[in-house]
């Protein structure tokens, strides 16, 4: 049986449709991805019934469009649904509640509105950074480091074995840690969510013929984004300004170097791309990966 699943653009294919790919990644079902807006544009609102994409189409042409009503009904299809239906409920609830802090990702970078650039709401989304790195992400982790505790031995949130809410989850924790390595760091190196990360790791091995395939989309500028500023919560002083390099350091990458700079009291500059050493006698900043 062949599934098809639109998607808008191959941003919405990275973060949305991820959660409906590994799926059927996992258990190897066959799908056809259309990413063609003109094959699909007949299917959404206001000529279509379907507000936006994902939209899953079966064999009978029947479609159906929200990402965790779509996991919901491929679930029990897949074997990724448990073993009984309170296994099935409780998947459920565990995948949108996984859906929940994958929403207050985006939210970070786009608290004002979806429409507007990141750059024209930056100021907000600086102050939406700070929370989400210090009080939810923590927060959502240690929610499911109680799960696992709950259900301890079995290496996965309900039962005994992989669901949707499993793969899910799984995707938050790498979209989170691409789009905050250094906070993803320190709280696995805290050692209070050893099982969570255990977990990240036992079902990074089973989608091991997946993720070292073509097939898998890289993060980039979907759900998911890394901006410096946001992920280690510095932020330039509008009279700062960047001097002429005081020193160059070759890593030994061909094609990267590590710049040092000093900063000086000056008039406003752009500066989205800067993430700061932080030395409290020093106005150094690090800026790292500049092509050479």
């Amino acid at each position: 049986m062949e599934r098809q699943v639109s998607s808008a653009s191959t941003d919405n294919i990275i973060h949305i449709f991820q959660y409906i790919r590994l799926a059927f990644e996992y258990t190897k079902t066959p799908y056809k991805e259309i990413n063609d807006p003109k094959l699909f544009s007949k299917h959404l609102s206001p000529e279509g019934l379907h507000f936006a994409v994902p939209i899953l189409q079966v064999d009978n042409g029947w479609t159906l469009s929200q990402t965790p009503a779509i996991l919901a009904y491929l679930a029990p299809r897949l074997g990724l649904a448990g073993s009984n239906e309170h296994e099935q409920a409780t998947i459920n609830q565990l995948t949108l509640t996984a859906l929940d802090i994958s929403n207050e990702t985006h939210d970070v970078h786009h608290p004002i509105a979806s429409s507007l650039y990141y750059e024209d709401q930056k100021d907000e989304s600086s102050r939406r950074a700070e929370d989400f790195r210090t009080t939810r992400m923590p927060k959502f982790l240690n929610h499911f480091e109680k799960v696992l505790k709950a259900n301890e031995g079995n290496k996965v949130l309900v039962g005994t074995a992989i669901s949707t809410a499993d793969l899910t989850l799984f995707h938050v924790l790498e979209g989170l840690t691409f789009a905050f390595p250094r906070r993803m760091g320190s709280l696995k190196k805290s050692g209070e969510y050893d099982r969570l990360f255990a977990f990240g790791a036992h079902v990074r091995q089973k989608l091991q013929h997946y993720l070292q395939s073509e097939r898998r989309q890289k993060f980039s500028m979907g759900l998911y984004r890394h901006y410096p500023e946001l992920a280690s919560g510095f932020t330039m002083h509008p009279k700062w300004i960047l001097t002429p390099f005081s020193r160059i350091k070759n890593e030994g990458s061909k094609n990267s170097m590590t710049i040092y700079v000093n900063l000086v009291t000056c008039t406003p500059t752009e500066s989205s791309f800067i993430s700061s050493t932080k030395s409290h006698k020093s106005h150094s900043v690090f800026i790292s990966s500049i092509a050479a």
